[in-house]
């Protein structure tokens, strides 16, 4: 437990907390009032509405997490039980590395990796990221971005989709010439795939000077995009019944998952990819004013009610 006045009154008054740290079910009486089954890292303000927050992590729901230090090895999926990711899905998504290289240009951590033009990664199995398109499923991907030169066709920076027709499942995401960034969900029905290719307007496309924050969510309602804290884009999305086949390809970086082709042009930073849709308050939390924060240090903090 940790008691603390932030006032620095040597009293318990008004703009004071508890964080409660450890074993949970605790009670915790001051003249005032007395709280019960208190949860673990759970906060309460003594203001004039006497507010009770709980934390949440953003550790919860991440599949995978890459900071993109190190080539060393591969791309290491840092979203492990060690590392405090009970639901990643550990070393079975490290990715075996093509071409790309690191580079201190970077947002976050020591170093981004750099994406010439003919680089890629491909992380995982072809089943490991199923839930990113299937019926009743959700997915975010957020992650930091800097344009290296003006896309020349159709770049794509992560997916598990065949960029063309003819049945394919899965997801991709990428920046096109057309000077837009896109969402593209693909779900099996050769008719009627993509569901949604160009998901946002012009001129969306970051300048080749600055990082810029990126994170797409789909509830199996909507595809929406957020840039920099701030949604951009929404559309809706009505799954066909043909949305419970596995993902056509492995999770694939910096080009099109099922061939050559599509190679990004670019720098990737801190990404983190999750089987829920993130809360604005979480997006917000991670682009932190354009400072950045990083996947497993990021904690948002939540109403729970009144004392």
């Amino acid at each position: 437990m940790c008691i603390r006045d932030s006032g620095g009154s040597g009293a318990f008054g008004v703009g004071s907390y508890l964080i409660i740290l450890g074993i949970g079910g605790a009670t915790i009486t001051d003249e005032k009032t007395t709280i019960s089954n208190v949860e673990d890292g759970t906060r309460f303000y003594e203001t004039d509405t006497r507010k009770i927050y709980r934390s949440s992590s953003l550790k919860t729901g991440c599949k995978a997490y890459y900071k993109f230090d190190s080539t060393s090895g591969g791309l290491t999926n840092q979203a492990t039980s060690t590392n405090g990711f009970t639901d990643g899905l550990g070393s079975n998504v490290d990715g075996t590395v093509t071409g790309a290289t690191t580079s201190t240009d970077k947002k976050l951590g020591t170093n981004s990796y750099l994406f010439d033009g003919n680089d890629y990664v491909v992380c995982g199995s072809t089943s490991d990221f199923n839930f990113a398109h299937k019926t009743g499923h959700t997915v975010t991907v957020a992650f930091w971005f800097k344009q290296s030169n003006a896309p020349s066709g159709g770049e794509i920076i992560v997916g598990t989709a065949s960029t063309s027709t003819g049945g394919s499942t899965g997801f991709y995401l990428g920046t096109h010439t057309s000077g837009r960034i896109f969402f593209s969900l693909y779900d099996g029905d050769a008719t009627t795939e993509p569901i949604n290719d160009y998901l946002t307007g012009n001129n969306i496309i970051p300048d080749t000077s600055n990082w810029y924050h990126y994170v797409f969510t789909f509830d199996d309602s909507n595809l929406t995009i957020y840039r920099n804290g701030s949604q951009v884009a929404t559309t809706s999305y009505t799954a066909s019944s043909t949305t419970t086949g596995n993902a056509t390809n492995s999770l694939t970086l910096g080009k099109a998952p099922n061939a050559s082709g599509n190679y990004l042009d670019g720098r990737l930073d801190d990404m983190g990819i999750w089987d829920r849709v993130l809360s604005t308050s979480e997006i917000s939390e991670l682009y932190n004013s354009g400072t950045g924060k990083t996947v497993d240090t990021a904690m948002v903090w939540t109403e729970r009610g009144s004392a």
